[in-house]
């Protein structure tokens, strides 16, 4: 499941394009272009939601973003929506996997689907961040 958030773009002077998300405090990115700033910002948001959730807080109720467009020059911010995936329930799955490996698994952890998930979110993550 996605859902999506306000973000705000921003670009000063002799500065890379930094975009922040209202509903999140603390979560910040920036790029070279404000199409890079957008895509950091993804990456950031979806990090920063993931942690969010693994320590059990709540995620805020994404802001309308019809109050933060303002009347007037829009040159130096201007808002725009960035999705994040959510998870949704569970599926049950069966796979095939190295027996060796799977005891490997099991000797880390108590919960082999919590485990193959969260390294299944990093990979994801990582393939993301390679591009």
């Amino acid at each position: 499941m996605e859902t999506h958030y306000v973000a705000i773009i921003e670009k000063e002077t002799k500065s890379d394009w930094g975009i922040w998300f209202p509903d999140f405090d603390g979560c910040v990115s920036a790029g070279q272009t404000a199409a890079q700033a957008v895509k950091e910002g993804e990456a950031a948001l979806q990090a920063h939601v993931d942690l969010m959730l693994e320590e059990g807080l709540e995620l805020p109720v994404p802001s309308a973003i019809e109050k933060f467009f303002v009347r007037g020059d829009l040159s130096e911010h201007f808002p725009t929506l960035v999705k994040v995936h959510l998870p949704d329930r569970t599926k049950r799955l069966n796979i095939t996997i190295d027996e060796a490996l799977l005891k490997r698994i099991r000797a880390e952890t108590g919960n082999v689907s919590q485990f193959l998930a969260g390294a299944a979110r990093e990979r994801l993550k990582n393939l993301h961040s390679a591009e």
